[in-house]
């Protein structure tokens, strides 16, 4: 939820300023939302607790609490929950504080920049990005946000702030133009990035096989896993049986499907999805996981990507790079001449 807020609720310091700033096992491994980044040092021994009142910035005469800098590190913390060994949680805690208190002074100047220029956000244009933003699935928005100790309002303020930045830096920053020859000298001088390898995309409904299981356990699980299959050859519904019975919950409200090249998923499984006949429910697999009910859907050959079908990608890709490049630049421009004080230190 929080990578879900700073993807759509901009925060804007990651996207303007991207540069300064409980898995469960699975058969595959498809990227996973990224998280908040963290520093590079993540062993510096933590600060001392500050109030939450204590104004650690003022940004052209607006305060920067401390417990402003605190709300936005407990929701990250809370979001990767699971994933920080317990014991360098203060040590982390004290470096995401650093990390959000830069990121929230830059918003705060490119706001400060959008109400310069009067940039204004209508109500429509919150409710829009409101109704764009993913859900979990089988929760309402209200749902989400509450785990995460987010009301709407605040929500909507977030969305207000980051929909008036993102206005002013269009019209601050010119798009990008990018040149035919670019296109074309990337492409030439890149061709390793056009080569696809072999791939293939198969579903599968997972019995586990809980850690530790002795033999009986095993065989209890071997009968559901034929169970499961004699049903879909039966001509019982993939993605229903999936969802009823499957173990794998990056997959199963999915249908159970992922799309990958050779060497991407455990051997066993990849043997049968690489061999398996298209369409056709395969013998359950056992890997350390448990055991997979595979049906592949589809396999492409390794090729290698033509220019006329590259091109368009490529012109996206060095847009948005060069675009990102003039933000950053324009951001650090505002920066650098805004008026910047924070308690102890001379200004910044």
């Amino acid at each position: 939820m929080k990578s879900m807020i700073r993807r759509l609720a901009v925060t804007v310091a990651a996207f303007a300023a991207a540069g300064l700033s409980g898995a469960a096992d699975k058969p595959a491994t498809p990227p996973a939302p990224a998280p908040l980044a963290l520093p590079e040092n993540l062993f510096a021994q933590p600060s001392p607790a500050v109030a939450p009142t204590t104004v650690v910035a003022v940004v052209e005469g607006k305060a920067l609490t401390q417990g402003e800098v605190d709300e936005q590190v407990d929701r990250a913390m809370r979001a990767n929950r699971g994933r920080i060994p317990p014991e360098r949680a203060d040590e982390i805690r004290t470096q995401l504080g650093m990390r959000a208190r830069e990121e929230m002074i830059v918003q705060m100047v490119l706001e400060h920049e959008a109400d310069a220029r009067k940039i204004t956000v209508k109500p429509e244009e919150i409710e829009k990005a409101r109704a764009s933003i993913p859900l979990p699935p089988g929760q309402t928005l209200e749902q989400a946000l509450a785990a995460q100790g987010v009301t709407m309002a605040r929500l909507d303020a977030d969305l207000m702030r980051a929909l008036k930045i993102k206005a002013m830096l269009d019209a601050a920053v010119p798009k990008a133009k990018i040149t035919d020859a670019a296109v074309k000298e990337f492409f030439d001088g890149n061709p390793d990035n056009f080569r696809v390898p072999e791939q293939a995309t198969a579903r599968h409904i997972l019995i586990r096989i809980p850690t530790g299981a002795d033999d009986k356990a095993k065989a209890e699980k071997k009968a559901l896993a034929d169970d499961v299959r004699k049903k879909l050859v039966d001509g019982g519904d993939f993605a229903a049986l999936c969802k009823q019975f499957s173990e794998d919950p990056g997959s199963k409200d999915n249908g159970g499907s992922y799309t990958f090249p050779r060497g991407q998923m455990v051997k066993a499984f990849e043997d049968a999805a690489f061999t398996q006949k298209i369409d056709e429910i395969g013998q359950p697999v056992e890997t350390q996981f448990g055991y997979h009910i595979i049906q592949t859907t589809k396999r492409e050959e390794a090729r290698t990507v033509g220019f006329d079908e590259a091109a368009p990608r490529i012109r996206t890709m060095l847009e948005n790079r060069s675009q990102g490049q003039a933000v950053q630049e324009f951001v650090r421009g505002l920066r650098e001449k805004a008026k910047i004080t924070m308690p102890g230190a001379a200004g910044v």
